[in-house]
């Protein structure tokens, strides 16, 4: 209250002051003197207002420039994380329909708030389109063609969210064509791991479920499938990564040289078999092996794992050896 009582007595000596100095210097005439002195205070009231408008429209100015700003750097954000999202998915080049509802969840939650229709009505076709491709399931089986299309209306996404977002990058058909040259050499390995992933996986799966072999863990060492039955003696299976070369895979029951009272229950008679239990290798002609990216790629392509259940069955017969059961009893 005295603030204000203060300001308004400055303003009526400044007035007074204002007046008294025009009466003295005869700058105007008395008779002038509303006249002149209204046009002064209109004139003030004038400059104020357009420099109060000025200001205020460089401040919405402002205030716009970092709102867009803002929703920029989210959209920015949103847009990355949902191409993010779908490469991930596509990582195994293979999409089902589990994985295409939660890429349906991120255009509602996060596009379409930040697109133009027609952006929101390109993205949905071409996700429509990868939908007749989607199976109901992850699989590890692969279509060539499918997966092209596929990859195409992914490419074709990417392309309307940089439209969007005015980024000026476009992967056009050459860019398309040599990122498809250069998965054709990427793929084959890609496909070799996921297969070597699942292959494990589903061996992991037989193991426990089988009767004879439920109660012990396998691992993979210097190729061979292991598992140990008491320490240092072990059911054993491989190479599975062997040379070109070399066609052939055993199995056999493994028991250590510090076991040396079964000295007499091995195969003595060769380097090889100094750990080995007498008449317990088999050799296998079959030409599974993981270094033969051709092969692996074609069992990859027909989701075939027979393999495994041959593998466990070898398992089966190996742990009612006779001999190797005597042992067990002796070390129980």
């Amino acid at each position: 209250m005295k603030q204000k009582v203060s300001i308004g007595a400055a303003l009526i000596v400044t007035v007074v002051i204002f007046l008294t100095l025009l009466i003295v210097t005869k700058l105007f005439k008395i008779e002038d003197l509303p006249i002149q002195t209204i046009g002064v205070l209109f004139g003030g009231v004038i400059t104020a207002l357009i420099t109060y408008f000025l200001l205020l429209g460089q401040t919405q100015a402002e205030e716009n420039k970092e709102r867009n700003v803002k929703v920029f750097e989210a959209k920015s954000t949103k847009f990355n994380f949902f191409i993010e999202k779908i490469w991930e998915i596509w990582e195994d080049r293979s999409v089902s329909l589990e994985e295409l509802n939660e890429i349906l969840k991120l255009v509602s939650k996060d596009i379409i708030m930040y697109s133009k229709p027609e952006t929101v009505e390109l993205i949905l076709k071409n996700l429509n389109e990868i939908a007749v491709f989607a199976k109901p399931e992850k699989t590890s089986a692969k279509d060539d063609n499918i997966t092209s299309k596929i990859q195409n209306n992914i490419f074709e996404i990417i392309n309307i969210l940089s439209k969007e977002i005015g980024l000026g990058g476009e992967l056009n058909i050459n860019v398309r064509n040599e990122l498809n040259s250069l998965e054709k050499k990427i793929i084959p390995y890609l496909k070799l791991k996921n297969y070597k992933d699942n292959f494990f996986e589903i061996l992991k799966e037989k193991i426990q479920n089988s009767e004879e072999l439920s109660k012990y863990d396998f691992k993979y060492t210097n190729s061979y499938i292991c598992i140990e039955l008491i320490p240092n003696v072990e059911l054993r299976y491989g190479s599975l990564e062997r040379n070109d070369e070399d066609n052939t895979k055993e199995d056999f029951i493994y028991i250590s040289n510090k076991l040396v009272q079964y000295n007499n229950l091995r195969h003595m008679t060769k380097s090889w078999g100094r750990e080995r239990l007498k008449d317990s290798t088999n050799w296998n002609k079959k030409d599974f092996n993981f270094r033969n990216i051709e092969l692996i790629n074609q069992l990859a392509d027909k989701n075939d794992f027979s393999i495994v259940d041959s593998i466990v069955i070898q398992f089966e017969k190996l742990i009612k050896n006779e001999t190797l059961i005597k042992i067990l009893n002796e070390n129980e």
